[in-house]
């Protein structure tokens, strides 16, 4: 039902914003493991949600400069 939702909903955002919330996805779903089921997350995979953030906003601005392919 999620995927269904998700398709649905690419017809009203651009597919910078879309590629923006998937990344988002990953450390949302981390924090709500923890605030709903308890879970600990490792140091190994905070540094694993803190690259994939922020590369891809550095690759994002990079892009709106014009200066990223």
């Amino acid at each position: 039902m999620v995927t269904s939702l998700f398709n649905y909903s690419m017809k009203y955002i651009t597919a910078s914003m879309s590629s923006v919330i998937i990344y988002l996805s990953i450390p949302v779903s981390y924090i709500l493991d923890y605030l709903f089921l308890g879970s600990q997350v490792g140091w190994l995979e905070m540094i694993g949600v803190c690259l994939i953030v922020i590369i891809n906003v550095l690759l994002g601005y990079l892009k709106s400069k014009g200066l990223a392919g």
